[in-house]
């Protein structure tokens, strides 16, 4: 007879309840749990086992002289203390580390964290590709960290209207527009580039646009044409010689309209631009505006009377509404031509709140702010010679 043991108590039955109950506990426990039941069972080898996540960081692209900021960790698996002797960082040109410098310990399970910026100083030509590794020394032997990034060069500094334009109602202006280059920009690879200008087609009715000084005929041609009423179309392309230096990009001549009132003014403004090579080429944009030549008598102060001046608003932010204060100095007429105008963040007028002739004195504007967005808007005043900007900030 054989002798009796739980081997033989089980049933096939019995076997199959057995494995699944076994299996359904080992998937229901989480690795951290699994792994301290493997150090209680000595399943693990005794000792330290430092181990990085991620081991590789990728940037992607970074404009020139800006910076981003990613993080890695080197973490314990072992049962025993690990020892971090020391961190060291190839290429601290371009990559920057704030974490721990050794030596430290690194219990089981512990964790420390590293956090690496990427902020090229220079083009790497001729891709942009920077690279560097941050490389910990332990008791297990070196581990490092792959670094890579790009940098981004902006091709153009600043493209802007080089100045702001008076012009008499029935007169022709030429309107300039300007381009700065980046220090260390590419434009040898620019042939061609396209723009889209807005104006106001109730002051400005254009006339022509030709080439600036930066694109010489023949070598660059321009085509352009009108999409919709103040939106301007212009197209320019090379045929033997890329876009070099600082200058004038191009000159948009312009008919003040005959109908436009004295202090009306057009907003000059870059709704969009694209360079040939497909970078993001624009660091700043500088709008431009164009203002209908004042015929508002000069200013002649006498004497005790306050010149042509605007106080800034009070309270600033605001909330619901503010006061805006502004004067009208002393003049041998007897009145004087006024206006006060706010405009919103992208240059829109929100509001005439002042358009009228006015004798000499001081005078207040309530302004009820609840309808207007949370922002910044700027509001002007120009009476005489004078022209005042100052900025009111809507905060709720």
């Amino acid at each position: 007879m054989r002798p009796t043991t739980v081997a033989n108590l089980m049933t096939p039955t019995f076997k199959i309840v057995l494995y699944a109950l076994c299996a359904s506990f080992a998937l229901s426990i989480t690795p951290e749990a699994n792994a301290q039941l493997l150090r209680a069972t000595s399943l693990l080898p005794v000792g330290s086992d430092p181990r990085l996540s991620p081991d590789t960081l990728d940037f992607g692209a970074v404009v020139l002289k800006d910076s981003k900021t990613l993080g890695s960790t080197i973490k314990n698996y072992g049962t025993a203390i690990s020892t971090i002797i020391g961190v060291g960082l190839a290429n601290n040109v371009d990559f920057s580390v704030q974490g721990p410098n050794g030596p430290y310990n690194l219990d089981p399970d512990s964790v420390r964290a590293y956090f690496v910026t990427f902020s090229p100083q220079t083009h790497s030509a001729p891709s942009g590709k920077h690279v560097g590794n941050l490389t910990f020394t332990t008791d297990q032997g070196q581990k490092t960290i792959y670094l890579v990034g790009y940098d981004h060069v902006p091709l153009i500094d600043t493209l802007k209207f080089s100045r702001n334009y008076w012009g008499a109602a029935g007169t022709r202006i030429i309107v300039t527009q300007d381009l700065l280059s980046s220090p260390d920009s590419t434009l040898d690879s620019v042939w061609s580039f396209h723009e889209t200008i807005r104006y106001n087609k109730n002051v400005l009715d254009l006339i022509n646009v030709t080439n600036g000084d930066l694109l010489p005929s023949p070598d660059w041609s321009i085509v352009h044409n009108i999409l919709t009423p103040g939106h301007l179309n212009v197209t320019a392309g090379s045929s033997g010689r890329a876009l070099k230096g600082k200058g004038v990009l191009l000159r948009l001549e312009f008919h003040v309209n005959n109908l436009a009132k004295v202090l009306d003014s057009s907003y000059l403004g870059v709704d969009s631009s694209k360079f040939s090579n497909g970078f993001e080429p624009i660091m700043r944009v500088m709008n431009g505006l164009v203002r209908v030549k004042d015929n508002c008598n000069p200013v002649f102060v006498n004497s005790g009377s306050a010149s042509n001046s605007i106080r800034q608003n009070t309270p600033n932010p605001v909330t619901t509404s503010t006061e805006i204060t502004y004067y009208i100095g002393g003049t041998e007429e007897p009145s004087s031509q006024v206006r006060v105008r706010l405009y919103n963040s992208v240059g829109e007028i929100v509001r005439n709140l002042v358009d009228a002739e006015q004798p000499p004195g001081t005078y207040s504007i309530a302004v009820d702010a609840s309808s207007l967005p949370n922002g910044m808007y700027t509001y002007t005043y120009d009476c005489g010679a004078r022209h005042e900007v100052k900025h009111l900030v809507v905060a709720r």
